[in-house]
């Protein structure tokens, strides 16, 4: 561990609450740094944020919760959402060069960020209907010295336009927290002003694939069949889950004794877990809540070939049970031989997103959780 300078900032109060509350800190970090001081509190949930916040934190304890913050903030994540439009022109016509006074609204929204970045939007490869914008946005980070060091993070918003659905399928990048707020305000102001030019109505709404737009059987079974073959992937297993048993259902006896001990939430990992009887038998599937499954893949692309893990589902739905997460693709892992060295990796992962978001469109069209035929 680096040496801490003491006499450098440590947060306190409001600054040390945005800290506490990033979801890579769980409530169970949070109860080992208290254990490790001899701290036992009863009511947990309810008591460790205002203990925290009318007490001091060294700068070890500081240090280890950076740890935390950076695992996973770096890592670009996408999702899609969908929003009825209705325009007999290109698209690349119908949205703003840049969305007017955007840094502006960043400001006054988000507090502790700034726009950095903020691209036209602009055809991708030379298609008028399928255009993007790039953000990059500025924070204070609380790193591993725990003094207040500004970040960058960048994020994208990609819309493709469907004339025969007459809808917008809205995909978005982000790396932290604070781009993914930027990305969602960014959609609220062109959904306005698409309101007043008149491709969509202020009663269309933009809909999100959320975890409570699913039944238990429906949800493991639409995430079980994205673990399958593509024309560029081939599975080679399901590495992860992450899975509950339901509040209400009864359990399988199976079931009961793997859950026993009131087990909240579970991370099962292996190498193949589709041969698991939580996933192999679907009698169970009325009973669980299935959040979260990571695949492992080989992908065979005409500039590379290699091996990757992809993380997808509901990754916020835990620990809270969160009813309203989105549906998210992580790429966790990327491995090339050396022979491909020289390949840029971004482009890389956006081919392999392309790649599993295709068997995600199609399994998610014969669900029909999301309404495609507005």
């Amino acid at each position: 561990m680096e040496m801490i300078d003491t006499s450098r900032f440590l947060p306190y109060g409001l600054t040390l609450e945005d800290v506490l509350l990033n979801p890579n800190i769980t409530d169970a970090k949070l109860r080992e740094v208290l254990r490790q001081r001899g701290v036992f509190i009863e009511n947990f949930s309810d008591q460790i944020i205002p203990f925290y916040l009318s007490s001091l934190i060294s700068p070890n304890e500081f240090y280890y919760f950076s740890e935390l913050l950076r695992t996973k903030e770096d890592r670009e994540k996408k999702h899609t959402e969908y929003l009825t439009f209705d325009s007999d022109r290109d698209l690349i016509q119908c949205v703003p060069p840049k969305i007017k006074n955007f840094s502006e609204h960043v400001k006054q929204n988000l507090r502790g960020v700034t726009l950095t970045k903020h691209s036209n939007f602009s055809q991708v490869k030379g298609n008028p209907n399928l255009i993007e914008a790039e953000f990059e946005c500025e924070t204070l980070n609380h790193n591993s010295s725990w003094y207040r060091h500004k970040n960058r993070f960048s994020g994208k918003i990609q819309l493709e336009k469907d004339p025969v659905k007459k809808r917008l399928k809205i995909k978005i990048s982000t790396t932290s927290k604070e781009i993914g707020n930027i990305n969602s305000l960014a959609i609220q102001e062109l959904k306005s002003h698409f309101d007043k030019k008149g491709y969509t109505t202020v009663e269309d709404e933009v809909q999100k694939i959320t975890f409570d737009l699913f039944s238990n059987e429906e949800r493991c079974a639409f995430l079980l069949s994205l673990a399958s073959n593509s024309k560029s992937l081939t599975l080679k297993g399901i590495t992860n889950i992450g899975i509950a048993p339901d509040d209400v259902e009864e359990l399988s006896d199976d079931a009961k004794k793997l859950m026993s001990g009131d087990v909240n939430s579970l991370i099962i990992r292996g190498e193949n877990l589709s041969k698991n009887f939580l996933l192999d038998d679907k009698s169970n599937f009325k009973s669980l809540e299935l959040a979260t499954i990571e695949v492992s893949y080989e992908f065979e692309l005409s500039y590379c070939h290699g091996t990757c893990k992809i993380l997808y589902g509901f990754d916020k739905y835990f620990p809270k049970k969160d009813k309203k997460a989105q549906f998210k693709i992580d790429i966790v892992e990327v491995k090339f031989d050396k022979a491909f060295n020289s390949v840029n990796q971004r482009h890389l992962r956006d081919d392999i997103f392309a790649e599993f978001d295709l068997i995600k469109e199609k399994e998610l069209n014969k669900s029909q959780v999301i309404d495609h035929e507005t």
